[in-house]
């Protein structure tokens, strides 16, 4: 069966997450270190990430608990350093990977449906979005937190065939994460792992969104 829809996951799918958060975190912690905070920085760092596990990457007060660890107290200087370098690295720096806008451009004039499924708080992924400049291109856009489930739950994506009026046979799911996959594949959804930032086994494994294109062929 042709396909006539692609989903695409966002964040490491259509732009490189996890560089643009790493350079935040570092910008953040040396604009702390600017204004007082008497941390080693590489030492720092690697606790800031133990924080962010186990706290997960949408909890909103990594820097709270991190000067709550390493003075005993939240010196709100400091925070408001850490947090205003964090933001304007992220906001200065996000962009999307170089064949992403190329990519949806030539989906589009094949006209194909266009979508986004991804876990995450709204506000957060719809500033991605909006910012990435890609809001124009899909049809829908399906966030967890607005709906109730996230991946791998099969249902997220059921939402977003729905809103989509098309049949799971006719899609293509594209996302960076294996376990993620596991939702659409029990859909009936074709599947591809974007393997360009975090490698793992998967078939069909593609490293430049552009590759989807051959695919659809």
């Amino acid at each position: 069966m042709m396909i006539k829809s692609v989903l695409f996951d966002l964040d490491d799918t259509l732009y490189n997450s996890t560089a643009l958060s790493e350079s935040a975190r570092k910008s953040a912690l040396k604009a702390m270190v600017n204004e007082g905070l008497d941390i080693d920085l590489k030492k720092g760092y690697e606790d800031l990430i133990k924080i962010v596990k186990r706290y997960g990457s949408n909890y909103p007060e990594h820097f709270n608990r991190f000067l709550e660890e390493k003075l005993g107290y939240i010196d709100y200087k400091l925070l408001a350093s850490g947090v205003i370098a964090y933001h304007n690295t992220k906001f200065a720096y996000i962009r999307p990977f170089d064949d992403t806008v190329p990519t949806l451009i030539e989906l589009v004039k094949r006209k194909k449906k266009l979508g986004i499924v991804t876990n995450g708080v709204s506000i957060k992924q719809w500033e991605k979005i909006l910012r990435l400049g890609l809001e124009h291109f899909f049809e829908c856009v399906v966030i967890s937190s607005e709906i109730g489930y996230e991946k791998p739950s099969k249902e997220i994506y059921r939402i977003a065939i729905e809103k989509l009026n098309i049949s799971p046979e006719e899609v293509l799911m594209v996302d960076n994460k294996v376990e993620d996959l596991k939702g659409a594949e029990e859909m009936g959804m074709r599947t591809v792992l974007m393997a360009r930032v975090k490698d793992a086994e998967y078939t069909p494994k593609i490293k430049k969104l552009s590759e989807i294109l051959s695919l659809i062929d």
